[in-house]
């Protein structure tokens, strides 16, 4: 039948599987997060220091929202030229 021991083969499995998930998100973000800094011009290794990489991806996004805001800026006077004709 079952002995004591099987539940806690269970659980050890279980936390097993759980660690290397872990271990695999991990790597996966570090290895796209030195894609994405690489394709920003950025270093490859700055994804792997904790606060620098964050500091990085801010400047990164805050880079890309200002180029999409001064896009929107410029077509919303393109259409208020083309919608107001005098």
């Amino acid at each position: 039948m079952y002995n004591s021991y099987s539940a806690l083969n269970l659980l050890g499995g279980m936390l097993y599987t759980m660690i290397l998930l872990v271990i695999a998100y991990f790597v996966l973000k570090i290895v796209a997060n030195w894609k994405i800094f690489e394709k920003a011009g950025q270093p490859g290794w700055a994804s792997i220091v904790p606060f620098y990489s964050n500091y990085i991806e801010f400047n990164i996004y805050k880079m890309k929202a200002g180029k999409a805001h001064d896009f929107n800026r410029g077509r919303c006077q393109q259409l208020q030229e083309s919608c107001c004709v005098r």
